[in-house]
């Protein structure tokens, strides 16, 4: 089982009752406002370009790559770290001392810097798309 959130099983329920009570009102009058640019996967629109929804599935494989086999490596390179400095891994440690330690291991630092990396790039393609057409999202929520 996979540890990471899929975005269509989190919002499934809430999508589930809103589709609901959205076809209800459909039933009743044509609701003009809202646009699925691309159509649905499911209950859920689809992002608005596929460069966006490629670049989505690409960076959320990445991320499991990253936090599954990169932070594995990165593990135990800190336990290397812990056992040649004749440290317990249970054993409590200052933010200070774990810094100092770590902050020059490559292989810790690259993990994170990765991690981090991808985190801003998914987030500044999502806020770039919505900017980029935040007249039509704001007229749909309205």
């Amino acid at each position: 089982m996979s540890i990471y959130l899929n975005r269509r099983r989190l919002l499934g329920s809430s999508v589930a009752s809103g589709a609901a009570m959205l076809a209800s009102a459909k039933a009743h009058a044509k609701f003009s406002g809202d646009v699925e640019l691309r159509g649905q996967i499911g209950r859920l629109e689809r992002m608005p370009t596929l460069t966006l929804e490629s670049a989505e599935h690409f960076r959320t494989s990445l991320r499991g790559f990253i936090n599954r086999d990169f932070q594995a490596a990165a593990m135990r390179r800190v336990n290397e770290i812990m056992k040649a400095n004749n440290i317990n891994p249970n054993d409590e440690m200052p933010m200070a001392q774990a810094i100092d330690l770590l902050e020059n291991d490559p292989v810790v630092m690259n993990q994170l810097q990765a991690w981090i990396t991808n985190q801003l790039a998914m987030w500044r393609d999502l806020q770039d798309a919505y900017h980029a057409d935040a007249d039509r999202y704001l007229t749909e929520m309205a």
